[in-house]
């Protein structure tokens, strides 16, 4: 028996590596990466977004926001902005 309920969220593992390697550009440490990807999913789980084709926004949104709220302050803030300055390196079909 499976607990595969349709409101459960589902991430794809390609999103997981996309947002550790999020979180460790903007705080350079990998403890605070880690710390930074597992608040933003426990935020994932407990309220999702609300429209699923803009998941890797909120969740940068989300890991940028604990990086910024757990890191180095106004270092982690430069290098947030330059993230969202930064194109991003593949495009999402919509669903």
């Amino acid at each position: 028996m499976t607990d595969e309920s349709p409101s459960r969220p589902q991430l794809p593992l390609e999103d997981l590596r996309w947002l550790h390697a999020l979180a460790a550009r903007l705080v350079r440490d990998p403890h605070l990466a880690a710390d930074a990807v597992q608040d933003t999913l426990v935020r994932a789980l407990e309220r999702g977004p609300r429209d699923r084709r803009s998941l890797r926004a909120w969740l940068g949104a989300c890991c940028a926001t604990s990086c910024v709220v757990n890191g180095a302050g106004a270092n982690v803030e430069r290098r947030v902005k330059h993230e969202r300055r930064r194109p991003t390196s593949r495009a999402r079909p919509s669903r």
